[in-house]
């Protein structure tokens, strides 16, 4: 099944300010380690995204949804991924606070 992960980022900005920032978050990510990560999918439909991709040698999955006080990111990881899971949650917190602030 997978073990699923939650980041919650609180802003001060407008909602359509926020969503415009957030919306670069996984090809930051993709930018900022790009040997990590790779199969890099996303679906914007209004203020949610769908998305997948393959971070080192993991899949992670989730949505992203930008409301007018917070990004909220669920994602899901495969089974094993032990430690790696908290260092996955540690990036997408990091970069998305830096996009939020």
């Amino acid at each position: 099944m997978g073990k699923e992960f939650l980041v919650e980022v609180p802003h001060q900005l407008s909602r359509e300010e926020a969503l415009s920032r957030i919306k670069s978050l996984i090809s930051d990510l993709k930018s900022q380690y790009g040997n990590q990560v790779s199969n890099v999918n996303e679906k914007w439909t209004d203020n949610r995204c769908d998305f997948s991709m393959k971070l080192k040698m993991f899949k992670i999955s989730g949505s992203i949804l930008v409301d007018d006080s917070r990004a909220q990111i669920r994602g899901r990881m495969p089974p094993g991924t032990g430690r790696f899971e908290g260092k996955a949650k540690g990036l997408i917190e990091e970069r998305a606070k830096k996009l939020l602030s």
